[in-house]
């Protein structure tokens, strides 16, 4: 687990060619968070992969995202992302 802040959290599940990652906000107001990600760690190439938001059913709504902007994280929320080939 890695601390962004002291009250928003990150943690990676790593397998094989894929990262679910898991961000946490334990604040009362909603917060961008920027992600960096070692690439190299990850075994995967940050152009040959895609990075999305799975639909989780009345919880969040699939949608792509750009390694490099923000990520918006609700208040008192989770985030899944995940990074793939």
């Amino acid at each position: 687990m890695t601390k962004i802040n002291k009250q928003v959290f990150v943690t990676s599940y790593v397998k094989d060619d894929a990262a679910l990652l898991v961000i946490g906000n334990w604040l009362s107001e909603p917060v961008h968070v920027n992600l960096e990600i070692d690439w190299e760690k990850l075994g995967l190439k940050k152009d040959n992969v895609q990075v999305r938001i799975p639909e989780i059913a009345a919880y969040q709504e699939e949608g792509s995202l750009r390694p490099d902007r923000p990520v918006l994280v609700d208040a008192k929320g989770v985030k899944f992302i995940w990074i793939a080939r």
